[in-house]
């Protein structure tokens, strides 16, 4: 699904310490906080079930390989405590995919449960992306965490595999989440290692990334985002941009020009 904008909603928590919110900190200071999948609120996000190959294709597989990759093979696989070796090829994967990072976005910006759950009660106010600067990919949702097969990754490593399948795979499985978020419409941007330079300051668990102004289409605030607030960002802000408000219409949200 092609969308012209995506869609970010930030919190504001108290507007007597604006300069220590981090969502204003940000906006001010042309950065984004990206996560790895281990600070996401929900337990089963970008959660994947990773699959053990049996002996028997452990055995397949090495019958395919050439002298010099089968003997590596053979010592990295095999042996009495082979389910050991598995069992640690299996952490070393799922740590890989702990370390990637990702900028969530939705393709909705009048939402009440997304302006209720992450812009403090409509409180905080929402930035509107331009989708042909952030290349966000759309979430899939569905009834159970996906599942992946190891063997498919061990044939990438000894050069039997699809690595752009097995690419596109994981990068499917890790956008991925259970359908009780189907509300979110979310989408998902990947920092790859062509954008690492951006990178401003890396923690455990996330990274703040360098942005640029002219990414960003519009501002939206909140249906109770306080004046304080509204003026110390537009006094603040040092670039132009548009600015929108959110209103309560009967059973729904609509988002207009600010006046």
């Amino acid at each position: 699904m092609s969308t012209s904008s995506f869609y970010k909603y930030s919190p504001v928590y108290q507007d007597n310490t604006l300069d220590k919110e981090y969502s204003i900190v940000n906006l001010l200071n042309d950065q984004v906080t990206f996560s790895t999948r281990k600070n996401f609120n929900d337990l089963f996000d970008s959660k994947i079930n990773l699959i053990k190959p049996t002996r028997k294709e452990l055995k397949d597989l090495s019958r395919q390989l050439k002298t010099s990759k089968r003997t590596a093979f053979k010592n990295a696989f095999f042996g009495d405590d082979w389910k050991l070796k598995i069992k640690k090829f299996e952490k070393s994967i799922d740590k890989l995919f702990d370390d990637y990072l990702y900028y969530c976005v939705t393709n909705k910006n009048d939402s009440n449960l997304m302006w209720s759950h992450y812009a403090s009660s409509h409180k905080g106010f929402c930035i509107e992306w331009d989708s042909n600067k952030i290349k966000a990919e759309e979430v899939k949702y569905q009834s159970q965490i996906p599942n992946f097969n190891l063997l498919d990754l061990m044939k990438t490593h000894v050069g039997l595999g699809d690595d752009a399948k097995v690419g596109l795979d994981i990068w499917q499985a890790l956008r991925t989440k259970l359908d009780e978020w189907k509300y979110e419409s979310e989408y998902r941007f990947q920092l790859n290692k062509a954008n690492e330079h951006l990178i401003i300051k890396r923690e455990e668990h996330f990274a703040l990334v360098k942005c640029q102004p002219d990414w960003i289409k519009s501002i939206i605030w909140g249906c109770r985002t306080t004046e304080r607030t509204k003026n110390y960002i537009k006094e603040n802000l040092h670039f132009d941009v548009n600015f929108k408000q959110a209103t309560e219409s009967l059973s729904s949200i609509v988002i207009t020009d600010e006046k």
